[in-house]
């Protein structure tokens, strides 16, 4: 049965987004007709909230992808140890923290009694202090991973926390009393150690008490940053693969407008032989597009082949044209950035343009920017649910919106018997998509 253009759009609009068909899910390394190209298929079944799973087959021969909803909540929400940042790096930060403090505090204590004792007393009571300072606050970041504090209120865990670190405090300075005895009962008077001993004491406890709020503020920043990390990583995963979605939505649509073309030409072996080829051209450009950019005069010659085919189909009744300068043509762009435009074009610029459906693209940079418009003869028509599905400008707005943060936009008017929808995109956009990516 062939396919008219209003039954082209009412097809359009009954098939679904993504539709492989089961038999071609098993023949994934094998070129047949009908069978779609695994990246391709891969594209096409990408869908948010879902993964793809490895799955042998059943002869052993190789893999295929098995799509799978994932459903995440509570803890296993959290990414995994080795796929979240700062868990790999946390313990060397830890190390580097205690070692820099400790050390600094033991250089502190070092020259400050160095003349009152001499440099090698002092050089003892340094090491003693660093290697206490190290030893008990390990033990205090022991007890506090197991302990869950951040649910604990303020007033309930800093006094906690006080009663804790004056306890150790005074352990430790009992124990140093007699080390320190032992090593300076030549230079300091026995009737002085108990007052040394408390204040040491309340020197040992204070710097406890200090190192844990500082640790809880480190490890309260820390987990605040890899939450941030984790969310940015996530909407930058459901954006790419909202992407993925409606870019497999972009090559069939061209794929279904050819073969109603092609249709319409059924009794013309010429044309349809010719159509087929220019058909054949751009689907193996679609297909060597891998990374999702190209440069926009790659593009401008595949819409060529979609122009020709439309020229073969009307003849006399459509005429086009494209103006692009060199500048223009060597800028990086996303994959299927014109060829919506140039759709949307042609499909409405019949409905309203006279006899004569005149298209026109143009190329080039203003103001630091690319300048891609695509004009058509003919007057706007309004969204209608009943006669289009509304891929075409609904989708590129949001890949737009996707790739560029606002960036790029996408302008449309009409005057003088003309229809304009211009797409501004950033020279370095691609770089800025694939931070955002990353």
């Amino acid at each position: 049965m062939a396919l008219t253009a209003e039954g082209a759009d009412d097809f359009d609009q009954r098939r679904p987004a993504t539709y492989p068909h089961p038999k071609d899910m098993t023949q994934y390394g094998h070129a047949s007709p009908g069978v779609m190209h695994p990246p391709l298929r891969d594209r096409a079944l990408s869908r948010p909230g879902e993964t793809a799973l490895p799955r042998e087959n059943a002869d052993g021969s190789g893999l295929r992808q098995r799509l799978l909803p994932v459903t995440v909540t509570g803890d296993a929400a959290r990414p995994a140890p080795s796929d979240r940042p700062g868990m790999d790096g946390r313990a060397g930060l830890f190390w580097r923290l205690q070692l820099v403090g400790w050390g600094t505090a033991g250089m502190c204590v070092f020259f400050l009694l160095a003349e009152t004792l001499g440099p090698r007393n002092a050089a003892f009571v340094a090491l003693v202090r660093s290697f206490f300072g190290i030893t008990v606050t390990c033990g205090l970041h022991l007890v506090y991973l197991q302990v869950p504090w951040r649910r604990m209120r303020p007033w309930v865990l800093l006094p906690g926390v006080a009663v804790l670190c004056v306890g150790l405090g005074a352990a430790e300075s009992g124990l140093c009393r007699h080390l320190l005895f032992l090593q300076l009962r030549e230079t300091i008077a026995p009737d002085l150690l108990p007052m040394l001993e408390r204040i040491g004491a309340l020197a040992r406890s204070g710097s406890y008490f200090g190192w844990s709020l500082l640790y809880f503020i480190i490890r309260i920043w820390n987990d605040s940053v890899e939450a941030r990390l984790h969310a940015v990583r996530s909407e930058a995963a459901a954006s790419a693969a909202e992407l993925r979605q409606l870019q497999a939505q972009v090559n069939p649509h061209f794929l279904f407008n050819a073969l109603n073309s092609i249709m319409a030409e059924k009794d013309d072996s010429h044309a349809v032989e010719k159509i087929t080829g220019e058909l054949a051209g751009y689907l193996r450009y679609a297909l060597r597009v891998q990374d999702g950019f190209a440069p926009l005069g790659a593009e401008l010659d595949q819409m060529e082949r979609y122009l020709r085919i439309e020229k073969s189909r009307f003849e006399e009744r459509f005429a086009w044209q494209i103006e692009a300068d060199a500048s223009a043509r060597a800028v990086r762009v996303p994959a299927a950035l014109v060829q919506p435009l140039l759709e949307n074009a042609c499909k409405y610029g019949r409905r309203t343009s006279p006899r004569l459906l005149d298209v026109r693209i143009t190329a080039g940079l203003s103001e630091g920017n690319l300048r891609i418009t695509v004009a058509n003869t003919g007057h706007w028509l309004e969204f209608d649910p009943a006669r289009s599905h509304g891929i075409g400008l609904a989708n590129l707005r949001r890949r737009l919106e996707l790739l560029s943060r606002g960036r790029a936009r996408l302008l449309q008017s009409a005057e003088d018997g003309r229809v304009f929808v211009t797409v501004i995109w950033p020279p370095d956009g691609e770089i800025l998509a694939r931070k955002e990516a990353a």
